[in-house]
Formats: structure tokens, sequence, C-alpha cells
């Protein structure tokens, strides 16, 4: 559910996401009406990249990482 087909695709959506919730928490402090409303915006995109929270990403990476070199059992039959 949480896994990437790829790590790097993965990691990606990490730096993309956490980069997301760095602008919000920067934005936050800036305290602005219209900075909060960006921040808050951008808060959003960053859960929803990294399809979570951060520790739900953490657990899609260790899923990716585990399961890269295995192949599903369908495509195994098939090259049989």
């Amino acid at each position: 559910m949480f896994k990437s087909s790829s790590v790097v695709v993965h990691l990606l959506r990490g730096c993309l996401g956490f980069g997301f919730l760095g602008l919000a928490i920067y934005l936050f402090i800036q305290g602005a009406l219209l900075t909060v409303v960006l921040g808050g915006f951008s808060a959003i995109c960053g859960f929803v990249v990294l399809r979570g929270c951060p520790a739900c990403w953490v657990i899609g990476l260790i899923l990716t990482i585990y399961n890269s070199g295995k192949t599903c059992e369908p495509c195994a039959k098939k090259d049989k």
C-alpha cells in the first residue's frame, strides 16, 4: 500500500514531500494571513505526496527496499 515502484521514485517523493512540509513550517512562522493559508496548502500537498504522515513514508521506504529484488508470483510462473 505504501511502497513505490522503485527506491529512486520513493526517495524523490520523499524529497518533494518533506520540502513541502518544510515550506509549510517556514510559512507558518512568518505569521501573515496569506502565508498561513499558503502554509496550510503546502502542508496538505506534503502529506498527499508522502501518501500520509512521515512515518508512513518511512514504512513505505522499508517495504520498497525489502521488495525491490523480488518478483511477484504470477510473473515468476510466467517465466518458467
